[in-house]
């Protein structure tokens, strides 16, 4: 490893880099520009409208697949990715795919939300390049939690406390004198927040950069 393996790996990065700044902010005077949201165009091929019926359809054709979504001024809005330009295609054990374009955009195949057939999803596996097919693990499952009580019967009452007994508080709690209600003495654990496949947040722009280096 010498400085010159060093400086030939930050022009390649540096010529593929994705930067993320805040909504509202660019970027154009470091030399980027905002990369793509949505695609021009839309393949020609068989339809899979959402079992949903919310208004969006898979296209797989011969070239390609799009994801098309019904926008509010009635005009359909494409995300496509073609299969020369897949630069990796997640799958998963239960026949969940996601197509990644060279492009950053990115088109997700679930047979069970679009009911795509098993030889649509072959044919699928078959035309994207031999470098593409990335193997994940099977996915897990959430289990929901089983409530403690039913409804229609009586809630279990706490124990009564006897006279002169300290007040019962949560672990980690502390309360005011002047005010009657408690606060946390430690900070509380964050929550896990949203499924995969949503951003909390604040909303952002993505943009990659265009200049070379």
């Amino acid at each position: 490893m010498t400085p010159a393996h060093l400086h030939a790996v930050a022009l390649e990065a540096g010529s593929t880099v994705l930067l993320q700044v805040p909504a509202g902010h660019g970027a154009d005077w470091a030399g980027y520009a905002e990369a793509p949201t949505r695609s021009t165009y839309a393949v020609t091929g068989r339809r899979f409208d959402a079992v949903a019926k919310d208004g969006s359809a898979l296209v797989v054709g011969d070239d390609g697949v799009s994801l098309t979504v019904r926008e509010r001024d009635g005009s359909d809005a494409a995300v496509t990715v073609p299969y020369r330009a897949c630069a990796a295609m997640l799958s998963r054990p239960d026949g969940g795919r996601r197509l990644i374009g060279a492009d950053g955009l990115a088109v997700a195949v679930e047979p069970g939300l679009h009911g795509v057939d098993a030889h649509t999803m072959a044919a699928l596996d078959a035309a994207v390049p031999p470098h593409a097919p990335v193997q994940l693990p099977p996915r897990q499952r959430v289990r929901a939690r089983r409530p403690l009580w039913r409804r229609g019967t009586p809630r279990p009452r706490p124990p009564r406390r006897p006279p002169g007994a300290p007040e019962d508080r949560p672990p980690g709690w502390s309360c005011s004198a002047s005010s009657a209600a408690c606060s946390p003495s430690s900070p509380s654990r964050a929550s896990s927040g949203p499924s995969p496949g949503c951003w909390p947040g604040p909303a952002v722009r993505i943009v990659r950069r265009t200049r070379r280096m």
